[in-house]
């Protein structure tokens, strides 16, 4: 019942169809670029952005990657993947999500889709730090229940 309440929540976030009325009807759109990677930037004191360097096969590998060390991350992009999610752990712990937002659009997620610039959440505007990330992971009953329940508080 959860994951159907998650799904039903989910679509009406505004990912998925909008009139979705059970599991199968609900998707995530397909990625529109072949080429498959993540990009991270931080910033400094200034303001000033930098690319966070990362290996060709790391940052376009799909699974779990750990960040050699935690980095303080301001943005990220990632294409050609369905979704990825960012961590304050390594190892991908669930437990440790990080919510993201897009400029444009201040609604929090988890979900980071394919072709916008998403910025992690955190008290401090500049940064929050990361552990790691998964890109192309098959979505879980408790990524939809985590994802509920942010749009569930937004909605309050």
């Amino acid at each position: 019942m959860l994951l159907t309440l998650s799904l039903q929540l989910f679509a009406l976030s505004g990912f998925g169809h909008a009139h979705a009325e059970s599991q199968e009807d609900l998707q995530l759109p397909a990625p529109a670029s072949p080429k498959k990677s993540i990009r991270f930037y931080k910033v400094n004191k200034q303001m000033q952005g930098d690319r966070v360097m990362l290996t060709p096969k790391k940052s376009s590998s799909p699974g779990c990657q750990n960040f050699l060390k935690s980095v303080r991350v301001h943005k990220a992009v990632q294409t050609g993947y369905i979704v990825c999610l960012v961590y304050a752990e390594k190892d991908c712990k669930h437990a440790s999500m990080v919510e993201v937002a897009r400029e444009e659009k201040p609604r929090r997620t988890y979900f980071l889709t394919e072709g916008f610039a998403w910025m992690p959440q955190s008290d401090d505007m500049r940064w929050v730090k990361l552990g790691s990330w998964n890109c192309g992971l098959e979505l879980e009953a408790e990524h939809f229940a985590e994802e509920a329940m942010l749009a569930a508080a937004e909605v309050k």
